[in-house]
């Protein structure tokens, strides 16, 4: 395999979080409505100086990550940051760029969330927001270290807003990392573990790359894995103006994931250069109704309740992935970045050694999973991500287009403080295309009892059934058992979060 150079990014210029995540405790979202766009040209134009870049949040990341390891663990005492990014539906776009510019003909941006069938259960006019008459132009997300810096930031922006007639609040979401369980969401699993690791240098530098390369340069797997299963994307994947993730030349090649296709300026004007789509969901979380039915499944099957919900997640809480601990949760294969993550399903997965740069230590191997008698082949994180499986689309590497960047953050308090309120999970994806991407997973994937191949029902997370009665099934030990919703969406929208440049010389010009 011959190793290709990767494009060096355009990091000042890319807004943050796409590429490099806030990983923030907290974070608000304003979903805004332009009512006199010069006025909110303006207003933009003004805001623009604030707007976090990758190249910012890179560093402010780094910055963080290499005092904690130097500190053992602790986090550093006064080292915050307060971030900002926008990102607008087509119609904001079309209140704010001259028709000649918004030539963006992917159908679902254009035709925005309400209009597309993703199987969910309320009707858009019952969603908090984003239904058909509270449909909104743009999102502004704040995010900090420090709660009071968050909300003295927001305070001020909402002051700006209520000052000018040219906008109108229409909601605020108010995200909080779980103080008991801190990267946990309201289920009680570790999330956001698996995520792609992004191709492409933040320099000139040969290996100055984004994405860290931990393992040992002598492994085969180092062209193609960033660290332990985090397989190496090219950036067109998330991020428009860049090289695609390629497809194999020939069905009978190994699979090659460093192949790329040609740059992603599909269905977007130039201009679209360095920004991305964002999908967001407000994702209601029943946490009694998933506890109810761990009760319900233990006593028809047997298991404990801990292993059941291990089955449909395909991870312990700890983040440990049920294929490498098959009986009960280890926490300290949960807490390991890289043992959590070195698995697969098709193959065995060999010893592989890290880099000296991190120690040189070498990640113990992983048993294979062909025929889902570990991991269900309906459990979440397989359903979503089969891996090295081949699946309805062909080959495995054909799973590398439909990868998407994830972010999140839980909104309401934990069900133990109080159960009687609202919950769930705010919802976050970034990618060039929502079709193939973000819609492809929900749709085809996560919505259907037959795919990826082996499925025998939903996934029991996410998944949706538009049936009358809504049920979905999940096959353990040999029984089909009936699952009710633990996830109803009620509210979100399809956004376009465009580059530092675009926001300066297309959405505010003529200010």
């Amino acid at each position: 395999m011959v190793e290709q150079s990767e494009p060096v990014l355009d990091i000042q210029d890319i807004q943050g979080n796409i590429l490099a995540g806030f990983n923030k405790d907290f974070q608000n979202f304003l979903f805004l409505k332009i009512i006199q766009p010069q006025q909110t040209k303006k207003w933009l134009k003004e805001l623009l100086p604030e707007i976090s870049s990758l190249e910012e949040v890179l560093r402010f990341n780094n910055l963080f990550k290499s005092m904690r390891e130097r500190l053992g663990g602790r986090d550093p005492q006064g080292l915050t940051s307060t971030w900002i990014n926008v990102a607008f539906t087509y119609v904001g776009l079309e209140k704010l760029v001259p028709d000649e510019s918004v030539h963006f003909t992917s159908e679902a941006f254009k035709d925005g969330m309400p209009r597309r069938s993703l199987g969910d259960r309320l009707n858009p006019e019952q969603w908090e927001y984003g239904g058909w008459n509270n449909y909104p132009d743009f999102v502004l997300i704040v995010a900090s270290d420090n709660e009071n810096f968050l909300q003295e930031r927001v305070n001020t922006i909402k002051k700006m807003i209520s000052e000018n007639v040219g906008l109108r609040l229409i909601q605020e979401e108010v995200g909080r990392v779980l103080p008991d369980k801190p990267g946990h969401e309201h289920f009680g699993f570790k999330d956001g573990i698996s995520q792609p690791g992004v191709r492409g240098r933040i320099s000139d530098g040969d290996h100055d790359y984004l994405t860290p390369r931990l393992i040992d340069p002598d492994e085969k797997r180092s062209l193609s894995f960033s660290k332990p299963g985090e397989l190496l994307i090219w950036p067109g994947e998330f991020v428009f103006g860049y090289p695609a993730q390629g497809a194999r030349p020939h069905p009978d090649d190994d699979i090659q994931p460093l192949l790329k296709g040609p740059d992603m300026y599909i269905n977007v004007p130039k201009w679209a250069r360095n920004g991305s789509y964002l999908v967001f969901r407000r994702l209601r979380q029943d946490v009694k109704a998933f506890q109810d039915s761990l009760k319900q499944i233990k006593v028809q099957t047997g298991l404990s309740e801990d292993l059941i919900g291990a089955k449909l997640m395909g991870r312990w809480p700890s983040g440990a992935p049920i294929i490498r601990s098959p009986e009960h949760d280890q926490e300290n294969i949960g807490k390991d970045a890289y043992e959590s993550n070195h698995f697969s399903y098709n193959e065995v997965e060999p010893p592989i050694k890290m880099s000296k740069e991190v120690g040189g230590r070498v990640i113990s191997g992983a048993t294979n999973d062909r025929l889902g008698g570990i991991c269900p082949f309906s459990a979440h994180i397989r359903k979503v991500n089969p891996r090295d499986m081949g699946t309805d689309l062909g080959s495995a590497e054909q799973t590398l287009l439909r990868r998407i960047i994830r972010r999140g953050i839980p909104f309401g308090r934990s069900f133990n403080e109080v159960p009687e309120e609202e919950r769930g999970l705010l919802f976050i994806s970034y990618q060039t295309s929502i079709e193939r991407q973000f819609e492809f997973l929900q749709k085809t994937w996560a919505n259907n009892k037959k795919n990826p191949p082996g499925s025998e029902g939903e996934d029991p997370i996410i998944g949706q059934n538009t049936s009358t009665d809504r049920s979905r099934t999940f096959v353990l030990e040999h029984k089909t058992l009936n699952l009710q919703e633990f996830v109803t969406m009620t509210g979100g929208g399809y956004f376009f979060q465009p580059s530092i440049s675009a926001i300066n010389e297309i959405i505010t010009k003529h200010v």
